[in-house]
């Protein structure tokens, strides 16, 4: 068995995957680490199968055609590790030799009591350049720090594969779970609170990358005010005023940046 699996979800876009496996090449040269693509393409699958020919020390499993639910659920299957972590395929990582060793140590020592994150930073095509690096600490709860964003991406997070974490995951998919927009913020949630906030930061950055051809480049006015809802659930009603008062002064932000 594996210290840690990185999972890559993958979906038409070989061009962007290559940036993400060449940063993933020196972690999956190591023991105890196993890197794999999970592809669900049609369009372009025989490029992407291309693409992860070139790296000998990735795996590569593809579902043509299937959701992007199916494809969580395919990449956890063909996992055999103590952790896993889902990456998306059009960031990349950034790790150092130094970097490396220490996640080994700390997971290698890890009761499996907690999730673990990467730093991750966000970065865009277009101005402004440079979106968001998360700072301090997670918010409680979890989707209290989802409006205004002050969360790490999801793609950073660390999760044991434990029996309960596995459960959790299955239910989620057994009920309907999108994987779509902000739909993973409410699944984090669950996460941590099945291991009562317990979290630890991993040596390392995840680079998390704003594009046209992402969800991260658009918003869902739909899933955001269900997520708002969600939140206002998870809340003490004491917080209420406070909450309501970001999220206006927010929008208004939000407003006044597409005016001018």
């Amino acid at each position: 068995m594996y210290l840690l699996s990185i999972a890559v979800i993958s979906h038409e876009r070989p061009e962007m995957l290559g940036e993400m496996l060449n940063s993933l090449n020196k972690i999956s040269s190591k023991d105890m680490f196993e890197v794999y693509v999970c592809d669900n393409s049609v369009l372009k699958k025989d490029l992407i199968k291309e693409i992860c020919d070139n790296y000998s020390t990735i795996g590569y499993f593809s579902d043509p055609g299937c959701s992007q639910r199916q494809n969580f659920i395919n990449a956890l299957k063909f996992s055999n590790s103590k952790f896993i972590s889902f990456a998306h395929d059009d960031d990349y990582f950034n790790f150092t030799s130094k970097d490396i060793n220490l996640i080994k140590e700390k997971l290698y020592n890890s009761k499996q009591d907690k999730i673990f994150y990467f730093r991750s930073i966000s970065f865009s095509f277009n101005k402004p350049y440079f979106l968001y690096k998360f700072k301090g600490r997670i918010s409680k709860p979890y989707s209290l720090g989802s409006f205004p964003f002050k969360l790490p991406v999801f793609p950073s997070i660390v999760y044991p594969k434990t029996k309960k974490f596995i459960e959790l995951f299955n239910s989620y998919h057994e009920n309907n779970f999108d994987c779509g927009k902000y739909s993973d913020i409410p699944f984090v949630e669950s996460v941590l609170e099945m291991y009562k906030y317990r979290s630890s930061i991993l040596a390392g950055f995840y680079i998390h990358i704003v594009h046209p051809l992402n969800d991260s480049s658009t918003t869902d006015y739909i899933s955001r005010f269900k997520l708002i809802l969600h939140t206002f659930r998870k809340i003490n009603f004491l917080q209420y005023p406070k909450f309501i008062l970001v999220i206006l002064i927010h929008t208004t932000k939000l407003i006044l940046k597409k005016l001018f």
